[in-house]
């Protein structure tokens, strides 16, 4: 397992623990930081890292460095997760959930 996939791994944990924390007291983050805990929760880290794996790429460690592959991974990360907070909204209003863009974005 490499360097960047252990961290994502921890840094999903991590953002899991906030979210949950963050139900429990009823806390509803600002704008910033719910993009940047949402692009650890939807776990696309995780799947970059297998998806490397299963295709057995072995990337150098400075390409996950430059700003254009990270500013890459977290479009890929705002797209997957920010779809699945338009499609799930209801579903979430419904069942008492908070934690979505879209409750973070109104006033």
């Amino acid at each position: 397992m490499s360097k960047g996939s252990i961290k994502d791994y921890f840094d999903w944990s991590a953002s899991q623990i906030q979210q949950c924390s963050n139900r429990n007291i009823n806390h509803l983050p600002t704008v910033d930081e719910f993009i940047i805990m949402r692009r650890c929760t939807v776990g696309a880290g995780m799947v970059e890292a297998m998806v490397e794996h299963s295709l057995n790429i072995d990337l150098p460690s400075y390409v996950f460095k430059d700003p254009v592959v990270i500013s890459m991974s977290q479009a890929i990360s705002d797209i997957i997760s920010w779809s699945n907070d338009i499609y799930s909204f209801h579903k979430e209003q419904r069942g008492g959930d908070s934690p979505n863009l879209i409750c973070v974005l109104q006033p």
